[in-house]
């Protein structure tokens, strides 16, 4: 009889585990949830048998059994598939909002009060009715896929304390611009893929890496401003970004491949002089001819072999056609010559150059191998003459180099630069002199000067000298 009993008492457990568990503790208007602690009396908000519709008003404290409870939380997937929910009102009492809490709801309009401190992954994944978010001030974190699919979400407003956002947190997001806080350190993979209304985003000083796939397919961004301290952009951060015409990222020391494949509008980018590249970040960049050097950063320790020895290869064989060095030298463009590495650079597709004070051109274990510029048309340079170079009879005969006025008897007493025949102040520059109140869209200015021949910055008010790109100038008023 006793084993009868133990059997049968066994079925009865078997059956009791079929049977459809409490997914609450209680209701109260319509409303459901669990309770966090009976000790400290909270409790969070959890799903509805039903689904919820329309408009739902969280309380901060609900009464059950005698007690008064504390709404602390909107527990995981508490909202999600709620396809007639309209408006949910949370109260300044709750502090976390669970994973997938709202995910796939067709919500419109949600207040999240500053008391929220943590949102979980998924939580607003496929909401595709928000528009606009205001993401609470001391949530410092946003966590993976938050906003996943949220077509319609174009406009996000980032608390200026956010340090992290997560992998895919706004992919597929309609987002058209936005602007990543100054204490934003860490932006994860894959993070804004396929944001395609994405137009313009800045990137904050904080931010020293970029992960792969962080901005790919975001094919109507044309404008990244900031990146100043980037130091490392991982496999393609940037692929199939079609509208991106330049990038100055003057700290890189490295770039992975395929970075800028698909880039097909891309036609300038700074880097530090000692950036290490695979040699194909470039792919189908066919717009692609201007670099901009700047100084030397201190280097990465156990860089990758194939980084560090297609560097020179990358840079020697794409169609540049600008070049502006504000750095001393490519500090790792390496060529082995008897067992010793120099320094070289052969851009044979070279037109415009474009010299920073006191430039040295040659010296020990660094060349740049001017006999290789055949194409050379035009040099810039400052008022310290550069030092160096190793230019061709052509090249003293054919080549206009362009100098501050106030420098221009220096530059007729020093070497190599006396040698040229078409040595000219910025005053002498061809080309129109009317003075316009706009400056001509269709080409890229290279630089700005006063009619005193000093370079003046992008802001400077008055009359100016611009050179364009294509080696015409003109005078403008910069209001």
């Amino acid at each position: 009889m006793k084993r009868i009993l133990q059997i049968l008492g066994m079925v009865s457990m078997a059956l009791m585990s079929f049977l459809p568990a409490s997914s609450y503790d209680f209701e109260v208007d319509g409303i459901y949830y669990n309770i966090l602690s009976a000790a400290d009396l909270t409790c969070e908000v959890t799903s509805s048998p039903d689904k919820y519709t329309g408009t739902v008003k969280v309380p901060s404290t609900v009464g059950y059994k005698s007690k008064d409870l504390t709404v602390t939380a909107i527990g995981e997937k508490a909202f999600e598939d709620c396809s007639d929910l309209i408006i949910v009102e949370i109260p300044e009492s709750v502090t976390t909002i669970g994973p997938y809490a709202f995910h796939s709801s067709s919500i419109k309009t949600l207040d999240t009060p500053n008391s929220v401190q943590k949102i979980g992954s998924y939580a607003f994944a496929y909401c595709k009715n928000i528009t606009y978010f205001d993401w609470p001030d001391r949530c410092t974190e946003i966590a993976n896929n938050t906003f996943e699919g949220c077509t319609n979400l174009s406009d996000v407003k980032l608390p200026s304390m956010l340090k992290e956002i997560y992998s895919y947190a706004f992919m597929g997001c309609g987002i058209s611009n936005i602007e990543l806080p100054d204490f934003l350190s860490y932006i994860e993979w894959n993070a804004f893929q396929d944001c395609t209304s994405l137009s313009s985003i800045k990137i904050g000083p904080m931010v020293k890496t970029i992960y792969h796939d962080t901005f790919s397919g975001c094919s109507s961004l044309s404008s990244i401003e900031g990146g100043s301290n980037v130091e490392y952009i991982y496999k393609w951060a940037f692929l199939n970004c079609i509208s991106l015409k330049s990038i100055s990222l003057p700290q890189v020391r490295v770039i992975e491949n395929e970075v800028f494949k698909n880039c097909t509008e891309l036609m300038e980018i700074g880097i530090a002089a000692n950036c290490n590249s695979y040699s194909d970040a470039l792919i189908n960049c066919p717009n692609f001819h201007k670099l901009i050097v700047y100084p030397s950063t201190k280097s990465y320790q156990n860089i990758d072999e194939e980084v560090e020895k297609t560097w020179h290869e990358w840079i020697n064989n794409i169609d540049i056609t600008e070049l502006d060095l504000r750095a001393r030298c490519f500090s790792n463009v390496k060529v082995k010559h008897s067992g010793i590495y120099y320094y070289s650079l052969e851009i044979d597709s070279l037109e415009t150059l474009r010299l920073s004070n006191g430039q040295n051109l040659s010296w020990d274990r660094w060349n740049f191998n001017m006999q290789k510029c055949d194409r050379l048309k035009q040099i810039f340079c400052d008022e310290i003459p550069p030092t160096g170079g190793n230019f061709t009879n052509s090249q003293y005969i054919n080549t206009i180099v362009y100098v501050p006025d106030k420098a221009y008897e220096t530059y007729t007493q020093t070497e190599p630069w006396k040698y040229f025949w078409n040595l000219k102040r910025m005053s002498e520059y061809s080309g129109t002199h009317d003075i316009t109140m706009t400056e001509d869209p269709s080409r890229t200015i290279i630089n700005r000067y006063d009619l005193n021949g000093r370079v003046v910055s992008d802001n400077y008010k008055g009359i100016v000298i611009v050179v364009f790109s294509d080696g015409t100038t003109k005078k403008i008023i910069q209001n």
